[in-house]
């Protein structure tokens, strides 16, 4: 009942050459529609006492032209009075995934709706899934989430200087700290923020990204919006408590971690320590997003062999909720290249928030 046919439909006037040109359209059973319509139904009549006068929308009984009267009133007292008056219009950019569940949940328990029914409205977002459906032909099915995880701060570990990954995360991130484990990637990296003429050039990779979202041209001021959100390049080094000693790092609202400690643990014992240890810099409520190789032997660089840890879901999963955890999702992609420079089975991207 909670899987949607998603749809998508071009834009009038505009060319259907890129992604941007589409709107998707999802097409839900209309069993959940109707279950969504009698749970509304039945708050409405008390939504007008709990919620301030001043959300016009939306609520029974009010409607947006209510705030525009308020707004003309206010501006003609204004100048009847001689107040100097600034009066700012705001808009929420993706309200509803900007808006974390939880805080949501906790809200309504605060407001004394009984657990019960906020556990009937939640069902709504018990692991919804889509499909994609186009030229007749329809996906594999997806989990759908809220996107919710963004923040003000973002600490980024990956293996060696790839910033591949850390394009489109950075967009809901205004500082960014990049931990390096060597001296050479740190030197690396420095030399691409400040634009050096040594520096590798990642321009190619911007622009694919920039492609992708309909933005192609806009694909330099990406690149530099990245290498100003970054704010610092430190060392980490797994052997002291304080892994980025001496410089020590506040709780950030969201770490990135990929392929990383496999690379670098010796076993599971040494994996857990690691990720224990970072760990301790996510808030309460901050997101955990980590990018994991399963059941993986080696990568090879030139003719030398190096190891990857050997992990699986379980070991995932587990690891995860001992420190402290709570997955909300975990996609896994089949390998399917037969490469010999890298062994793994699959691919897996896992999101997880901190209790």
């Amino acid at each position: 009942m909670l899987e949607a046919q998603v749809v998508v439909i071009p834009k009038p006037g505009k060319p259907p050459t890129t992604l941007a040109n589409f709107r998707p359209i999802s097409l839900l059973n209309i069993d959940i529609k109707l279950y969504a319509k009698i749970l509304a139904t039945r708050i409405n009549s008390i939504l007008p006492s709990i919620i301030h006068i001043n959300q016009a929308g939306f609520t029974p009984l009010r409607e947006a032209k209510d705030n525009t009267t308020k707004i003309l009133l206010l501006m003609e007292h204004a100048v009847n009075n001689h107040i100097p008056s600034v009066f700012i219009s705001r808009d929420a950019e993706k309200a509803f995934d900007r808006l974390n569940w939880q805080f949501l949940k906790e809200t309504l328990t605060q407001f004394g709706f009984d657990p019960t029914f906020t556990g009937k409205i939640f069902s709504l977002y018990n692991s919804p899934q889509a499909k994609i459906k186009l030229n007749d032909t329809l996906s594999q099915p997806f989990s759908i989430t809220n996107g919710c995880i963004k923040g003000e701060t973002l600490i980024y570990m990956q293996v060696g200087t790839l910033i591949f990954t850390l394009i489109p995360i950075s967009e809901f991130f205004n500082d960014i700290t990049v931990l390096e484990l060597n001296d050479v990637c740190i030197e690396e990296l420095e030399k691409w923020r400040n634009t050096h003429d040594d520096a590798y050039d990642w321009s190619h990779t911007f622009k694919f990204m920039a492609e992708l979202e309909g933005k192609g041209e806009e694909w330099k001021t990406k690149q530099e919006g990245l290498k100003t959100t970054i704010k610092r390049i430190l060392k980490c080094d797994f052997t002291k408590e304080n892994l980025t000693d001496p410089v020590t790092l506040p709780k950030v609202d969201c770490i990135y971690l990929g392929c990383l400690l496999e690379a670098i643990c010796k076993d599971r014992d040494d994996y857990f320590r690691s990720l224990k240890k970072i760990s301790m810099w996510l808030k309460p409520g901050g997101h955990l997003i980590l990018f994991v190789l399963l059941n993986g032997s080696f990568y090879t660089i030139g003719e030398h062999r190096f190891h990857i840890l050997n992990l699986d879901e379980e070991f995932i999963r587990k690891a995860l909720g001992d420190i402290g955890c709570r997955i909300e999702t975990m996609e896994m992609v089949e390998r399917k290249s037969n490469h010999e420079a890298l062994y793994y089975d699959h691919m897996t991207l896992v999101t997880a928030v901190m209790q």
